[in-house]
């Protein structure tokens, strides 16, 4: 569920209560299929791989990995 504020309560339908639900295991990306096209996402990006795993070449998947584990950004020097 989403609030008119924006936050994300996760809730699974008769899973769990909302805001209940946490997940088994350590998610290294979460992805939400929405119904229009997310800017954002992997197929759209003008430096992206020349191909792309099937799933992610959709133009409808938003990352939402952090509205459900904590997250930050990682550096690389080469």
């Amino acid at each position: 569920m989403v609030t008119s504020d924006g936050r994300v309560i996760p809730f699974m339908g008769a899973e769990a209560n909302p805001g209940e639900y946490k997940l088994s295991w350590k998610a290294a990306k979460v992805y939400r299929k929405m119904f229009s096209e997310q800017p954002e996402c992997l197929a759209l990006q003008p430096h992206r791989q020349d191909s792309l795993p099937r799933w992610l070449a959709g133009r409808n998947f938003r990352d939402v990995t952090a509205d459900y584990v904590p997250v930050c950004d990682v550096t690389v020097r080469f």
